[in-house]
């Protein structure tokens, strides 16, 4: 039963850290982001299944974090750094995108995506890789 209650305790964890991420920024339907990107529901698929933005999985529902979209395009230079991050996790690539960054002068990455687009992809280079940030 000890291993258990340690996965157990592991899922706890991981759903109140998927819950922070959820509180933490809006969010648009599949739909909705197909809307405002002005495609349809499966060309964005195909976007998200490429790894060109982020979507997670919740409460059965897919969700998109609304940051993504500026007028009517993906954030500029979004796609470039989720190519560059060699981890795969939706949530930990979101997480990445939102949390103050060492290297970034405790900006977010997401905040300094604009005024240092290359200073951002190279520290997603190394997200994910040992000695990494």
């Amino acid at each position: 039963m000890v291993m258990s209650s340690a996965r157990e305790k592991a899922r706890q964890r991981g759903d109140a850290f998927k819950a922070r991420l959820i509180e933490s920024t809006d969010w648009l339907s599949p739909e909705q982001a197909a809307e405002q990107l002005d495609c349809s529901v499966d060309e964005l698929r195909e976007q998200i299944k490429a790894g060109d933005l982020i979507a997670v999985d919740h409460d059965e529902r897919v969700l998109i974090p609304a940051f993504q979209v500026s007028g009517g395009k993906l954030l500029p230079h979004l796609r470039e750094t989720l190519h560059a991050m060699s981890i795969e996790s939706p949530w930990l690539r979101l997480s990445w995108l939102i949390a103050p960054n060492e290297r970034l002068c405790g900006e977010s990455p997401l905040e300094s995506l604009e005024r240092a687009p290359e200073a951002v992809l190279l520290v997603a280079k190394g997200v994910g890789v040992q000695g990494g940030a």
